[in-house]
């Protein structure tokens, strides 16, 4: 998931902050590193403006895990 604080700026050598990302999705700079650490996952809101904020590099299902599937019996 942290692939959208790998976007480049458009300098190449300027990659984005955390704090310059959640500004841009409105959340505060410890919601973005509680992200990235895996602590935390984004409501549909917050992953709907992920989505859009990265041009759809970090889609909305890319929050969600797979379903486990049983084990037989």
């Amino acid at each position: 998931m942290c692939a959208f604080l790998e976007r480049k700026a458009e300098d190449d050598d300027e990659r984005e902050t955390q704090e310059t990302f959640a500004k841009r999705v409105r959340v505060a700079q410890s919601t973005v590193s509680r992200l990235m650490r895996g602590v935390q996952t984004p409501d549909i809101a917050l992953a709907t403006r992920i989505e859009i904020a990265t041009d759809g590099a970090v889609p909305v299902v890319s929050w969600t895990e797979p379903p486990r599937r049983r084990k037989a019996a």
